[in-house]
C-alpha cells in the first residue's frame, strides 16, 4: 500500500472516530457579519466571478494561511469561472479539504460553514444553478487544540546494525504524548516503523491494527498502531514491461539484484536510479509484489516507459565581457537496444557585439556510451574532442581522443581513461606543438541534494593526469582537486551559505615548455567573476601565459526571498602561480558582486553582476554573467 493511500485511509479512519465533535455544516452564516472583517475580495464580485469573505475571527494567522491553502474558492476568487466550472461543486469540494487542513493542525471538532447566496453549500441540490456574481462566506470554528495522550506503536525493530538500514524512530515525526495531535504525525510515525523492518529484510511489513479515539472532554488523542512485520525473504524474478526498444537481457543485466541477499528497499532505489541513469527511459516505477512466491522470494516488476530515439538542442550564453556563445547538439540513445548513447556537440562563444569570428572560441566533439559493461555500473566510453581557444595573448588549439571506462555507484562516482592529444599555442611571436599520451583518472563524491540548486550537502573531486609530452621527451602529472560545501541557516533554510574551493598543480616541467593545454588560468563565471575568461595567469596582456598552479575560492550567501525568486550575494578570489605547488608564488585577484535566482522547471535561472577587485587595463568596471544552475 502507497504511502498516499495509507493517509488518506488515516484521514478517513479520524473522521470515523470524531463522532460528534465535528458539526459540518454549521448554520449560523453571520459570524462575518458580527466581525464585519472581509480579508480579500469586495462588495463586486470580478467580472464573471464571484464575491468571497473569509471570516478569519477565530482563527490564528498559521491556520488562516492553510485554510487558504486548503480553499479552491479562494484560489480561484480573482478568476473569471469558465464554462465547466460550478461553483456549487467547488464549495463543496472545500468543507472536505478545509476539513483535512484542520486535522493536519490537529482541530478535531470544527464548524465549518461555506455559503452561496446566503445559503448554506451542502443544502443546496447538486443540480441548482448558481450564477456568475454570487456571494460566497466561509466562515471556520477551529474548536480546541487537540494534544496527542496515550501512544503506542510495536513492535519495533531491532536497532540496525549497519548505518544505511538506520531508520529515524517514529517519534522524531512528533507522536508523543503531550505534542499536538497533527493527523499526519501518525501516518509518518507507521511509515517510518514499517521502514525499519523493511530495511531489515522484511518487505511486507504492514500495519496490523490501527485505533486512533479522540477525547474531546480532555482534548486528547489516544493512538494505538500494531505492526505487523512480516517474514523476511529475499528477491524472487524481476519482470519488465513498457519498453520496446531496450533488449529484455540488458535489462536482466542493469537490474541485477544481490543473490542470496535479504530484501533491501535501498537496493531497488539503486537499481531505479541506475536505470534512470541511462537517459533511456523518462519514467521508471518499481512494484513490490504484495506476497511471496512459492520460494518464499518476493517477486519484482520493473514499468518502464521509453524516451524518444532522438534528441537535439541548443542554448545561448551572454556575458558582458564575453560576449555572446551558442551551443547545440545532436543525441541518439538506445542506439543498439542496450543504452548506447552517440552524442555531436558543437560551441561556439566569445562573440563580442561586433561578432567578430577571429576571436571567437570553437569547439566540436563526439562521444559514445555503451552502459553495462560486464557490471550493471560500468560504463564503456569513446569520446573526442577538438577546439580553439583565443586569449590575450595568444590562441591555442587542442585535440584530444580518449577511451576508457566509467563507475558509478550511489553517491560514487570514478573514470579511467587512456587518451592522445595534440596541442598548438601561438602567441604571435614563436608557435610551440605538443604531442602527448596518457591517462585520464578521476573520482567524484556527491552528497548534495540537487546539482542544478544545491542547499544542503557536500561534493569533492580529484582529477589526476599522468602523461609523456613526446616534442620535449618529459612526463609530467596534472592534478586538481575541489571542494564544495552547502549549509542551510534558519528554521525555514531559506538562508544557505555555499562555498568552494579548487586547486591545481602541474609537476614535470617548467611554465615556458608545459602543454598550453595543460596549464592553468583564472577568471570568468566559473570562476572568479567580475574578469574576463581565462584572462588572469603569468604576466599580462599579449605577455599573458598559463601557470602550473591554480587556487580558485568562492563563497556565496543565498536568500530565498520567495518560491520562485532569490538574492545571492558573493566573492571570488583567484591565484595563478608559476611554480608547482598552489600559493607559492602570484598575485591574487577577487571579485564581489550580487545575483539575481529565477526559479524555472529546469532549475535556478541565474544572473550575476560583479566587480573585479585587481583590474587592470583592459578589464571591465563591472561583468554581467547569465546561465542556468547556480554558480556552483
Amino acid at each position: 500500500m502507497s504511502r498516499t493511500l495509507r493517509h488518506q485511509l488515516l484521514v478517513a479512519a479520524l473522521a470515523a472516530s470524531i463522532a460528534g465533535g465535528l458539526a459540518w455544516p454549521a448554520k449560523q452564516v453571520s459570524a462575518f457579519e458580527i466581525f464585519g472583517i472581509r480579508l480579500f475580495g469586495s462588495d463586486t464580485p470580478p467580472a464573471g466571478g464571484y464575491a468571497l469573505t473569509i471570516d478569519e475571527g477565530s482563527l490564528t494567522k498559521a491556520l488562516l494561511r492553510d485554510v487558504r491553502a486548503a480553499s479552491t474558492l479562494w484560489a480561484r476568487r480573482r478568476s473569471a469561472l469558465g464554462e465547466g466550472d460550478n461553483l456549487l461543486t467547488m464549495a463543496n469540494a472545500d468543507y472536505r479539504a478545509i476539513l483535512a487542513s484542520l486535522y493536519a493542525n490537529g482541530y478535531y471538532s470544527p464548524q465549518i460553514s461555506i455559503t452561496l447566496n446566503g445559503r448554506e453549500a451542502a443544502d443546496i441540490p447538486f443540480d441548482a444553478e448558481i450564477g456568475s456574481g454570487a456571494d460566497v462566506a466561509v466562515s471556520v470554528i477551529p474548536g480546541p487544540a487537540f494534544s496527542f495522550g496515550a501512544v503506542s506503536i510495536g513492535p519495533l525493530a531491532p536497532p540496525a546494525q549497519r548505518r544505511n538500514d538506520r531508520v529515524e524512530a517514529p517519534g522524531s515525526t512528533g507522536l508523543v504524548a503531550g505534542a499536538p495531535a497533527r493527523a499526519g504525525a501518525i501516518g509518518d510515525a507507521t511509515d517510518l516503523a514499517i521502514e525499519a523492518w523493511r530495511q531489515q529484510g522484511h518487505p511486507l511489513a504492514s500495519v496490523a491494527a490501527r485505533s486512533i479515539t479522540a477525547d474531546h472532554a480532555r482534548s486528547e488523542m489516544d493512538v494505538r498502531a500494531t505492526i505487523d512485520p512480516g517474514p523476511t525473504a529475499g528477491y524472487g524474478p524481476v519482470t519488465f514491461g513498457g519498453q520496446t526498444q531496450t533488449h529484455d537481457h540488458f535489462l536482466a543485466l542493469m537490474t541485477r539484484l544481490p543473490e542470496n541477499a535479504l530484501f533491501d528497499p535501498d537496493d531497488l532505489e539503486a537499481m531505479r536510479a541506475r536505470l534512470l541513469r541511462l537517459g533511456v527511459f523518462s519514467s521508471v516505477r518499481i512494484e513490490e509484489a504484495t506476497a511471496l512466491d512459492e520460494n518464499g522470494q518476493l517477486p519484482i516488476n520493473v514499468s518502464l516507459r521509453e524516451l524518444p530515439l532522438r534528441r537535439v538542442g541548443v542554448g545561448l550564453t551572454l556575458s558582458s565581457v564575453d560576449g555572446f556563445g551558442a551551443e547545440a547538439f545532436w543525441f541518439h540513445r538506445n542506439l543498439f537496444g542496450h543504452g548506447e548513447r552517440l552524442r555531436f556537440d558543437a560551441a561556439i562563444s566569445g562573440l563580442g557585439l561586433g561578432v567578430d569570428f577571429s576571436a571567437a572560441d570553437y569547439a566540436i566533439g563526439a562521444a559514445f556510451t555503451r552502459p553495462g559493461v560486464l557490471l550493471p555500473d560500468l560504463n564503456f566510453v569513446m569520446e573526442f574532442t577538438a577546439e580553439r581557444e583565443t586569449t590575450s595573448g595568444f590562441v591555442t588549439r587542442n585535440a584530444e581522443y580518449q577511451i576508457g571506462f566509467q563507475y558509478r555507484t550511489g553517491p560514487f562516482s570514478a573514470d579511467a581513461a587512456g587518451f592522445a592529444a595534440y596541442s598548438d599555442i601561438d602567441d604571435g611571436i614563436g608557435f610551440q606543438r605538443y604531442n602527448m599520451l596518457g591517462l585520464h583518472l578521476g573520482a567524484r563524491y556527491d552528497r548534495r541534494d540537487s546539482e542544478l540548486d544545491p542547499r544542503r550537502g557536500f561534493y569533492l573531486e580529484t582529477e589526476l593526469t599522468p602523461f609523456w609530452e613526446y616534442q620535449s621527451g618529459q612526463g609530467g602529472l596534472a592534478a586538481v582537486l575541489e571542494g564544495r560545501g552547502y549549509i542551510p541557516l534558519g528554521a525555514d533554510e531559506k538562508f544557505v551559505l555555499a562555498g568552494r574551493a579548487r586547486i591545481g598543480s602541474l609537476m614535470g616541467f617548467d611554465a615556458s615548455n608545459a602543454p598550453a593545454n595543460m596549464l592553468f588560468l583564472s577568471g570568468g563565471g566559473n570562476s572568479v567573476r567580475g574578469y574576463g575568461y581565462n584572462s588572469r595567469g603569468i604576466g599580462s596582456g599579449t605577455s599573458l601565459a598559463g601557470g602550473l598552479s591554480l587556487i580558485n575560492l568562492s563563497v556565496e550567501a543565498r536568500w530565498a526571498v520567495s518560491e520562485t525568486l532569490g538574492l545571492v550575494a558573493f566573492a571570488d578570489a583567484g591565484l595563478v602561480g608559476s611554480t608547482a605547488l598552489p600559493g607559492e608564488t602570484g598575485e591574487w585577484h577577487t571579485g564581489i558582486g550580487l545575483g539575481l535566482r529565477y526559479q524555472t522547471g529546469l532549475g535556478p535561472l541565474r544572473v550575476d553582476i560583479a566587480r573585479g577587485l585587481n583590474r587592470q587595463s583592459g578589464d571591465p568596471e563591472v561583468a554581467l554573467y547569465i546561465g542556468l544552475g547556480q554558480a556552483f
